[in-house]
């Protein structure tokens, strides 16, 4: 049976796991409501959805009877996005978003936007209601190769429409990784045997930067039979 060796080389310091990211917003990161008409309490605004809190939360009064959400310029630059998490707020169930839409875009946090992935939010459907102040546990991912400088973020739907007067947010989180974070790299095999008869060697180079250093690793995958 074939098995697959790792070796890693840690030149700054060593990834955690391969394809395992960080959010890469966070408080202080420009933030905008969606409309971005004010129709939210004072304490309640829209960058209280990224503020690393889960004691605040952001609310918009029109979440019950239209989209609704934010968009973001995240202070790390370009980056790729494959999934996201959640957190329900302090009250009122049923203002808990239910669907959701990702976009992004290159050219201004105005746009236009390219559609990333959109869907269910599998907990916070449940018959009944997901506790509050917790995170979702059913992964939200999707597959995305593309680095976007801002995202927008639009709730689609709410529990229970009827009986919420708006969305409310406690906390998101933005699953991804700066541009450029893993380029792979092929070697060939031994001298007098492809790869498919013997080792295929798979060099990765990953770089993670972030405000105050680069942490860097070089990943060596060997396929051997």
């Amino acid at each position: 049976m074939a098995r697959m060796h790792f070796f890693v080389f840690t030149v700054v310091l060593l990834l955690a796991s391969a394809g395992t990211w960080a959010d890469v917003t966070g408080p202080g990161d420009f933030v905008r409501g969606v409309p971005n008409d004010g129709d939210w309490p004072g304490v309640e605004t829209p960058p209280l959805a990224i503020d690393d809190d889960v004691n605040t939360k952001y609310l918009h009064f029109k979440g019950e009877t239209q989209p609704t959400g934010f968009q973001v310029t995240p202070s790390a630059g370009a980056t790729i996005v494959t999934g996201l998490t959640l957190t329900t707020a302090n009250d009122a169930v049923e203002r808990d978003p239910t669907a959701f839409e990702l976009s992004g875009s290159n050219a201004s946090i105005d746009g236009p936007y390219t559609l990333i992935a959109r869907g269910d939010i599998v907990d916070f459907s449940q018959p009944s209601p997901w506790p509050r102040f917790t995170k979702n546990e059913t992964p939200i991912t999707f597959a995305n190769k593309t680095a976007y400088a801002h995202y927008q973020l639009l709730f689609t739907s709410v529990r229970n429409a009827a009986w919420a007067n708006s969305m409310q947010i406690a906390e998101v989180e933005f699953l991804g990784a700066p541009a450029g974070a893993c380029r792979p790299r092929s070697t060939p095999g031994p001298t007098g045997r492809s790869p498919g008869e013997g080792r295929a060697i798979r060099l990765f180079r990953c770089i993670r930067p972030s405000w105050t250093t680069i942490h860097a690793a070089w990943v060596w995958s060997i396929r051997t039979t």
